[in-house]
């Protein structure tokens, strides 16, 4: 089924008639979230689910928009930032089969980094409902699973 939308949406957006700015970005980008306060929070907690497509790619553009800043690329709208290179993967990924990792370390990353100091809740990243033991879910778990792959992403965001 996500297939199915990523094609149609892949199609649709190489159609002439249906050309715009948007067709630079991956599938549905202007419909995820920009901060993480756009996620529903529950218990003090905000739930990413890496699982789901649009919140794999509200991770990245929440990565874009907070490394903006910080990233002298001299063009307009943050079209230079190296993290580009993740969300255009991840639309691919859409057609394609998704990789878990390529979003959630350079997120914890950013999370361990300090990132995201004003946002006051807590970050649940959401197991699959299979094979939950194959992937890591907190930064402690992630750097456990591949100390140098976290401290490479946290340091390139500090």
């Amino acid at each position: 089924m996500l297939f199915l939308l990523c094609l149609v949406l892949a199609l649709g957006s190489a159609n002439p008639e249906v050309s715009s700015d948007n067709e630079i970005y991956p599938p549905l980008w202007e419909f995820v979230p920009e901060s993480l306060d756009d996620f529903i929070v529950s218990e003090e907690k905000a739930v990413i689910d890496p699982w789901l497509y649009l919140d794999r790619l509200a991770m990245y553009k929440i990565l874009l928009n907070v490394t903006a800043q910080f990233l002298d690329m001299k063009e307009p709208g943050n079209k230079k930032n190296v993290l580009w290179g993740l969300p255009l993967q991840n639309g691919w990924q859409c057609l394609t089969g998704m990789n878990y990792y390529l979003a959630v370390i350079p997120f914890l990353g950013a999370i361990d980094a300090g990132f995201f100091p004003r946002f006051n809740h807590s970050i649940v990243i959401s197991p699959p409902v299979e094979f939950q033991s194959d992937f890591c879910y907190s930064i402690e778990e992630c750097r456990s699973f591949s100390t140098e792959l976290m401290d490479n992403w946290k340091s390139f965001f500090e």
